[in-house]
């Protein structure tokens, strides 16, 4: 049991220092912008789905029927954020929790860069939608990731990058009722095999202590 502890300890260790936390919305958006023309009410004073500091994000999203389009929350834009040294670092995944007391709710992400100087290398589209609804009316949070590697270009890391958070109502369309989602704990982390190579290390290690 000690030994599993220590394994554990040292692999949370290990991850913390890789990944990053990027919002935890305490006080404001940090950064982060709606595109559409107009956006869902927001506030930062909520305790409902907190998974990280003292408050999470609030995004009422209010019924619609603006196609694919949806409600997408980003953050990064051309020339900013990361300046493409995610990749490099082992960065892949991006990962939020995502709390709500209301059905039919889809959260998904869309990631998009270039290297300097380039707009457009790459473009995920909406991808790794996950159902985050709940069943009973009670409030349930869903922690949900996607791996972005897989789009960037062949030749290297890109060097910008924007995230955004997609709201949908049945994977497919708007939300057609108004309803309420939480965001906390935003982070771009390693990717799993990465994260079981780094437990395999600390294995090794604690092993060869004991001999």
């Amino acid at each position: 049991m000690r030994t599993l502890s220590a394994v554990l300890a040292a692999c949370a260790l290990t991850a913390s220092a890789h990944g990053a936390l990027y919002s935890s919305w305490e006080n404001d958006l940090e950064g982060w912008s709606f595109t559409n023309a107009v956006p869902p009410a927001t506030s930062f004073s909520s305790t409902a789905g907190v998974t990280e500091g003292s408050y999470s994000l609030q995004v009422d999203l209010p019924a619609s029927d603006h196609g694919w389009d949806l409600f997408q929350f980003r953050h990064g834009a051309f020339g900013s954020i990361g300046n493409g040294l995610n990749l490099a670092e082992g960065r892949t995944t991006i990962v939020v929790d995502v709390t709500t007391n209301a059905t039919n709710v889809f959260v998904g992400f869309l990631v998009q860069g270039g290297r300097a100087g380039d707009p457009s290398t790459f473009n995920s589209g909406p991808v790794g939608f996950v159902d985050c609804s709940s069943p009973d009316g009670t409030y349930k949070t869903t922690t949900i990731s996607y791996d972005f590697s897989a789009h960037y270009p062949p030749e290297g890391a890109a060097g910008w990058e924007e995230y955004r958070i997609i709201f949908r109502g049945d994977n497919s369309s708007a939300p057609t009722e108004p309803r309420t989602v939480y965001l906390d704990n935003f982070q771009i982390v390693p990717e799993p095999t990465s994260l079981g190579l780094l437990a395999t290390g600390a294995m090794l290690a604690l092993r060869r202590r004991r001999a």
